[in-house]
């Protein structure tokens, strides 16, 4: 192999290698983005299921309390 041709090759291949190297950053890039935004969508996920948690033990303190009551008001009588 000539010289001139064997630099040509090494610059292609060098070419074809920076070009793959710019694409796998490119899909870690796009795949880092993907993990933040389902990151976040967790997160606020989590959030809401804690909101809805409190909202159900004050929900189910209500319903005791109102039990407690009916109850008192059955024994009493009228």
């Amino acid at each position: 192999m000539r010289p001139h041709r064997a630099i040509r090759c090494w610059l292609t291949e060098r070419r074809d290698l920076a070009a793959r190297v710019r694409r796998a950053e490119e899909l870690l890039e796009a795949r880092e983005k993907q993990h933040d935004t389902l990151l976040q969508d967790y997160v606020q996920k989590d959030i809401k299921i804690a909101e809805l948690e409190a909202e159900l033990a004050q929900h189910r303190q209500y319903l005791e309390g109102l039990r407690l009551t009916m109850q008192r008001q059955e024994h009493q009588g009228p």
